[in-house]
């Protein structure tokens, strides 16, 4: 058994230490990480999300033009149609994996090894202020947003933040989008740390 293996259970991802003892386990529903589940008997402290094993949820990442590297790239809009940069760009805004609410409630720290774009749904004022307060250790590359997406049914806007690549906001075709998506780097707001000597 690999170090800080996960090993998938029907809506279970059990995470595993060195010997093979499972540490925590994240209940998954297609692309939702409902809750953390401590299966040790002590407090859970640094917590790594799954990677999601759901259709679709690499769809535009497989895509070289739409990877981790070129993803803050402004040649992104030469080899693709106005209406597929900006589909593939509200896909990613919108997240591919998405964390619940009611998913971490204890302090656990958050690690992120994944290079897609993860929502955290927010409820409320508390939700936000839990949210803040966490540590996260995120690939050099990503940092953390607010979004805000119109709801033309509601007339509210959703909103949430996004664990997604740092300079989004340099890509071109997102001015298209703006009376549906309003998004800030929030950085300052959380306590994020870049480790790249994290044993993964």
């Amino acid at each position: 058994m690999t170090k800080n293996s996960f090993k998938k259970f029907g809506e279970l991802y059990i995470k595993f230490n060195q010997y093979g003892v499972p540490v925590y386990a994240f209940v998954v529903n297609g692309k939702r990480i409902l809750q953390c589940l401590n299966m040790s008997n002590r407090p859970l402290e640094d917590v790594m999300l799954p990677k999601i094993e759901e259709k679709g949820v690499d769809l535009y990442f497989n895509n070289e033009e739409l990877g981790r590297i070129s993803i803050c790239d402004e040649k992104l809009t030469d080899n693709f149609s106005h209406f597929e940069v900006t589909s593939a760009l509200a896909r990613y805004l919108k997240g591919c994996a998405v964390i619940d609410e009611n998913c971490f409630k204890r302090g656990e720290n958050i690690v992120v090894t994944t290079d897609y774009p993860i929502r955290i749904k927010i409820d409320s004022a508390q939700d936000e202020a839990y949210y803040k307060s966490i540590n996260y250790l995120l690939p050099e590359d990503m940092t953390i947003y607010k979004v805000q997406k119109a709801n033309s049914h509601s007339h509210k806007a959703d909103k949430y933040y996004l664990i997604a690549h740092k300079n989004l906001e340099k890509i071109p075709a997102f001015s298209y989008m703006q009376n549906e998506f309003s998004f800030e780097n929030c950085e300052r707001d959380f306590k994020i740390a870049h480790d790249k000597n994290y044993e993964f």
